[in-house]
């Protein structure tokens, strides 16, 4: 195989992930507004339980099937039977899991409609092997076509989503979008993988693995996506629903733009670091990793509580005021995990301490849904936010702790006390900016004032990543000759 590119590698993901934040740029005013919160609210709810259907579709052959192919990369006839025992055993437990959403579909009266138009949601997990690219370091592959049925999908809401009728069509293009997508991914299959006759794949070997690596999948689920079943259960009104929906959606976009795109990327590479024994470069690559983000995301937890309530009415439309506190409440989320997901994405699953996460998150998982059911009764939304907040901050500690070999929590606390106090500052000088009552400009006014601020503050105090940035373009430039 070809000398693989970190670097053509992120640019690949980051790309995507651009993407991924351009495309709810684009369509969540526009469907805020046009199907309502009560109309987000219905979708979040039933496509929160339709997700845990897909987990059990895919067990846990996402995380086991990277590592795995990521292992024995270098074989293409052992690659190549690997990745066709972990597919068919998907195929397995796709049907089981479309056969009993289909059953759950028609007990469900009230919403029997929607549920049918997610069925290809479930199917996609068939044809989802965005596992074997990741795993080979070959992302470009997947990139491709999911840009384009994003865009397609895109094109679609904005033309035939016209009204609050139209929520049936919303449920549908979202599903037949992700279905084509993966799809449309097998058509670069033949260049990695050969064929291998069925009778020599050996599926049972890899359950019991893929069931470990389920495990914690399950239990991240339950305070990611389990809060908002909740919210559809024990509140009646669906607003409820749309409005948490809104602000996680925002924090979604950002994790997308940041640590989504750095992790899924290095946690292949640390992951065949870890098979060569070569600890020097993953810790090198950790504290880097962290350092870059952590500058990032701190800047990202003030800023957009400085423009908050400007972005959120301009953005969303009248009637989502109260996304304004949850987005608010919601930002340290940021910062908790991209240190958690970093560590576990680049050290402990690649390392194969995997069961020791799984305990963690489970760990995790439970004070989650005992707080939720605690306190969404009583605080509603807020009561989810506070509920995600506190399991957080306990993997992320259980967390640091197991990778204490690799990085100690000293070392993570300066790379984050410069970036608390010049967000600080930054907040105080955002809360101060007066508006000229033109919202558009007010908002890029904060953004810059705010954003220069947080730079200007961190220069001052001779912030790491910033000055790696800084060195790393004048070199750039000078390559350039400019």
């Amino acid at each position: 195989m070809n000398r693989i590119s970190i670097k053509a590698n992120l640019l690949f993901r980051i790309a995507y992930e651009l993407l991924s934040i351009i495309t709810p740029i684009i369509t969540a005013p526009y469907v805020a507004r046009v199907l309502g919160a009560d109309g987000v609210g219905v979708y979040s709810y039933l496509s929160s339980i339709a997700s845990f259907f897909m987990m059990f579709s895919v067990l846990g052959t996402v995380g086991y099937g990277t590592r795995e192919i990521a292992r024995i990369r270098d074989d293409k006839s052992i690659t190549s039977k690997t990745f066709w025992e972990i597919e068919l055993l998907t195929v397995y437990t796709t049907v089981i899991c479309s056969i009993a959403w289909v059953i759950l579909s028609l007990c469900y009266r009230e919403y029997t409609i929607y549920c049918i138009v997610l069925i290809p949601s479930l199917l996609s997990c068939v044809f989802d092997i965005s596992w074997l690219y990741t795993g080979l370091e070959q992302v470009k592959y997947t990139v491709i076509v999911n840009m384009i049925f994003r865009v397609l999908s895109v094109v679609a809401i904005l033309c035939f989503v016209k009204s609050k009728n139209d929520l049936v069509l919303y449920f549908c293009i979202n599903s037949f979008s992700v279905l084509f997508g993966n799809i449309s991914s097998w058509i670069f299959l033949p260049k990695l993988i050969i064929r291998i006759p069925i009778e020599s794949l050996e599926i049972k070997k890899h359950f019991r693995k893929t069931i470990v690596y389920f495990i914690p999948t399950i239990a991240i689920s339950i305070y990611t996506v389990l809060d908002k079943a909740l919210l559809g259960l024990l509140i009646i009104d669906k607003a409820v629903s749309g409005y948490y929906e809104q602000a996680d959606k925002l924090i979604r976009i950002i994790k997308a733009a940041t640590y989504s795109a750095v992790n899924g990327v290095l946690g292949a590479r640390q992951s065949y670091l870890f098979e060569k024994k070569d600890n020097i470069k993953m810790k090198m690559y950790i504290e880097s990793s962290l350092n870059m983000l952590l500058f990032v995301e701190f800047g990202c937890v003030f800023g957009l509580i400085g423009i908050s309530d400007l972005f959120v009415p301009f953005f969303f439309g009248d009637g989502y005021e109260p996304v304004i506190t949850l987005l608010c409440f919601m930002t340290p989320l940021l910062v908790i995990i991209a240190i958690s997901n970093t560590l576990g994405a680049q050290y402990l699953t690649p390392s194969g301490q995997i069961k020791k996460a799984t305990v963690y998150l489970s760990i995790g998982s439970a004070i989650n849904l005992i707080t939720n059911i605690l306190l969404i009764p009583t605080y509603k939304a807020i009561g989810a936010v506070i509920a995600s907040i506190i399991a957080e901050i306990v993997i992320c500690l259980l967390f640091i702790h197991s990778s204490k070999s690799v990085i100690d929590v000293r070392t993570i606390l300066l790379l984050c006390y410069k970036r608390l106090i010049a967000g600080s500052v930054m907040l105080i000088i955002l809360r101060h900016i007066e508006n000229t009552g033109i919202v558009f400009l007010d908002i890029m006014i904060k953004i810059l004032g705010g954003g220069s601020t947080f730079v200007i503050l961190l220069l001052l105090m001779k912030d790491d990543a910033l000055n790696q940035l800084i060195v790393y373009i004048r070199k750039k430039l000078k390559s350039y000759d400019i």
